[in-house]
């Protein structure tokens, strides 16, 4: 009652109503959503949109515009994610509103397209603070007042530009800056893309192409990994109090861009606005921020990168992999031991192998960098000789640090594990320490598994047992 209440005071639209609408006033906000009330989104954002058509009364119109009435116009935009913002200026569309759809988010934007608010800037330390601000900001000198700032206001009111404009008041500043006190001078800065333009001047044009952010800050992970603009998203999970944190962001983000350009599309998210993800992905409390890939072509799985040093070659073949299907098979072969003597189980293919019902999985679980990886994986090998006497039971070896398995969940741990996945229809596996004792790991894996054990076999079975521990 309360969604019919609100959507009855927001004018829906009809495919011929949506010009006519946007053009009432100098600037139009379209919601592109969905009357279905399981799309929790599309009802939380009518009702912003109701609220901020009050407050924006007479200085931007608003309208909503219904999957099951204006499919044709949706497509038009080529929008395939629902709720989406669709701005107008002057009754013409100029863009996608690709930011947050928090209510604070979106005032202000619609503050921003009425009159963009100028900051002033008076000290070096509110310089440093300003031209640190997000998604962009432009920091213009003007002592002879030329009216630069004429196109940076235009940039954001007229063409929709998320940016902050500020004006540097004191003159020192531009000195210790290394400019001229006495001549004007722009800088647009981006700070999560490690773009920095400058110049005396910029056209309207130029300061909504350096000022157009390619990431999408997020303060909830309600659009989280969803892009209307690529098939695959990177995202980066951060601590926004770590500086280090956004370096290796600007480092990571300028190096895909200049690679793969528009084909990727870039979210930042702190841990607190996306809890879930934080602790799905162990994000919480890390050196560095985690990066995730979540790709429309790769069935939408979101997939963490799988190092701990963050290094282009490594990040490029990930990339490939998780984003375009593209995988480097000399790559996977440089992750394995140097032995094959244990069976390498790849992240990709552990729904299929480790949780096949017919058959015992037994994996040694560990990484050469954790301790004890050497001495545990040799008692590996013997423990597979004892439990190889049973028909029905495999062994692999799985590294943590490099593959992952989305809402896989295995105990942290520095020493090495054994993860014990029975024969049986609903996957549920036991974890051993692999430091154990070889006859204490023996004794509690043979409880886990679920192959017939007859007395000969059980036999058998202790007598290679004996033969193993008997061995150095």
């Amino acid at each position: 009652m309360l969604l019919f209440l609100i959507l009855a005071r927001l004018q829906v639209l009809q495919p011929n109503t949506v010009e006519k609408t946007m053009k009432r006033l100098p600037k139009g906000l379209v919601l592109v959503s969905s009357k279905n009330p399981t799309c929790q989104p599309c009802q939380r954002l009518a009702s912003i949109f109701e609220t901020l058509a009050t407050e924006f009364n007479g200085k931007i119109a608003f309208g909503l515009a219904e999957v099951e009435t204006c499919s044709n116009y949706i497509s038009s935009l080529n929008i395939a994610i629902l709720p989406t913002i669709a701005v107008y200026v002057k009754g013409l569309f100029v863009k996608i509103l690709d930011t947050d759809y928090s209510e604070e988010n979106l005032r202000a934007y619609c503050q921003n397209l009425v009159s963009p608010p100028i900051n002033e800037i008076h000290t070096l330390a509110e310089y440093y603070n300003f031209s640190s601000q997000t998604p962009s900001n432009i920091v213009i000198f003007d002592p002879k007042k030329s009216g630069i700032q004429r196109g940076a206001v235009r940039a954001v009111s007229d063409y929709g530009v998320e940016s902050h404009i500020g004006i540097i008041k004191n003159s020192t500043i531009a000195t210790i800056l290394g400019k001229s006190s006495s001549n004007s001078f722009v800088e647009i800065n981006r700070p999560f893309e490690g773009v920095s333009q400058h110049s005396q001047d910029f056209s309207t044009a130029e300061f909504i192409r350096f000022a157009t952010s390619n990431v999408r800050f997020l303060d909830s992970p309600e659009m989280f990994g969803m892009s209307t603009s690529a098939d695959s998203v990177l995202t980066a999970l951060y601590d926004k109090r770590d500086p280090y944190h956004q370096y290796e962001i600007n480092r990571v983000f300028a190096h895909v861009y200049q690679t793969h350009g528009k084909k990727i599309a870039f979210q930042v998210c702190d841990y607190f606005n996306c809890p879930l993800q934080s602790e799905t992905f162990n994000a919480l409390d890390t050196n560095l921020p985690t990066l995730l890939i979540t790709s429309k072509t790769q069935g939408g799985r979101t997939e963490p990168y799988p190092a701990k040093a963050i290094k282009f070659d490594r990040l490029d073949r990930w990339i490939n992999a998780a984003a375009f299907g593209i995988r480097d098979a000399n790559a996977d072969e440089e992750e394995k031991p140097e032995d094959d003597e244990v069976p390498y189980l790849l992240g990709s293919n552990f729904q299929n192998l480790a949780l096949d019902p017919k058959f015992d999985v037994i994996i040694f679980v560990g990484s050469p960098t954790m301790k004890m990886y050497h001495s545990s994986r040799e008692q590996f090998k013997k423990l597979m000789k004892i439990f190889g006497v049973i028909k029905g039971t495999k062994f692999f070896e799985f590294n943590p640090k490099i593959q992952h398995v989305m809402g896989l969940q295995l105990p942290k741990s520095d020493n090495p594990l054994i993860s014990i996945w029975p024969a049986q229809a609903e996957p549920n596996g036991g974890t051993l320490p692999a430091t154990a004792p070889l006859n204490l790991i023996v004794e509690n894996a043979i409880t886990l598994i679920k192959s017939p054990i007859n007395q000969q076999t059980m036999q058998k079975m202790q007598e290679v047992m004996q033969e193993q521990m008997q061995q150095r």
